[in-house]
């Protein structure tokens, strides 16, 4: 399923991908430098990632039950 993100068109599962992605860096930022600031950073936008992931689960199973309906 692909929904609008900015400017451009993400799927779910490019979206998954991205949050894995995110995930490994927060990990290796963190296991080089627990005190690096940039940990911070990536770990909101890994929680951004996440927050629009579930928007878009959301979306899909209420497009869903109407369908059914």
């Amino acid at each position: 399923m692909l929904h609008q993100v900015g400017s451009g068109i993400i799927s779910i599962e490019d979206l998954q991908e991205k949050i894995e992605k995110t995930r490994q860096c927060m990990y290796r930022l963190y296991s080089e430098n627990p005190s690096n600031p940039r940990v911070i950073e990536v770990s909101q936008s890994l929680d951004d990632l996440l927050n629009e992931l579930d928007r878009k689960l959301v979306t899909k199973d209420v497009i869903k039950q109407k369908a059914h309906k």
